[in-house]
């Protein structure tokens, strides 16, 4: 990315300039045909790559030097994925921190956790389970992911209205490769 405020003929400059440059490299030394193949006898496209690159960077010295202007070439960096789990149950919640539908009173909840370790899932990984009711109710289990990273696990909502109706919160968590992961979700359960 390229930063600075240039008055307007150094910004005409540089860009005849790089056009120039692409168009006397691109012309002069491959044909169309040559271009299309990815080889013009002997000269590789990456090579014309890295010779356009050098042009720019001349150009960019070249209006830097005659104007004064001085750049900040940066590029944006994008870390590499890591571990990586997601909560939800069998009425939605996917994605990190996202909540579920409702469910009511005695119902069966089939809650997931799919795992991943940054390159694929994360197989036979050990996924602790969570579930925790407005009324103290608390249930905890623990599975193996699948080939697929994914653990599951079911509990029944008890049928008290005065421990199970209001907000529940279910966590999912592991350790991948030394780093703990988690990821929690809400649902409403009703009458």
């Amino acid at each position: 990315m390229l930063h600075k405020h240039l008055p307007q003929p150094a910004l005409d400059y540089l860009f005849t300039f790089l056009i120039r440059a692409y168009k006397s490299v691109t012309l002069n030394t491959l044909s169309k045909k040559e271009y299309n193949s990815g080889n013009a006898n002997g000269i590789k496209l990456a090579d014309f790559g890295k010779d356009l690159l050098k042009a720019a960077l001349l150009a960019i010295l070249a209006v830097s030097l005659l104007t004064g202007a001085t750049f900040i070439l940066s590029k944006q960096i994008t870390p590499p994925p890591g571990p990586s789990i997601d909560v939800f149950t069998d009425r939605d919640g996917k994605g990190t921190n996202v909540p579920s539908q409702s469910y009511r009173l005695n119902e069966t909840i089939s809650m997931y956790a799919q795992a991943g370790n940054g390159t694929g899932p994360a197989v036979n990984q050990l996924i602790a389970f969570s579930a925790y009711g407005p009324g103290n109710f608390t249930f905890i289990a623990s599975k193996p992911t699948n080939a697929s990273g994914i653990a599951k696990d079911v509990f029944k909502i008890p049928d008290v209205p005065e421990i199970s109706v209001g907000l529940w919160k279910i966590i999912a968590a592991t350790k991948i490769n030394d780093i703990l992961v988690l990821d929690a979700l809400t649902f409403e359960c009703t009458i």
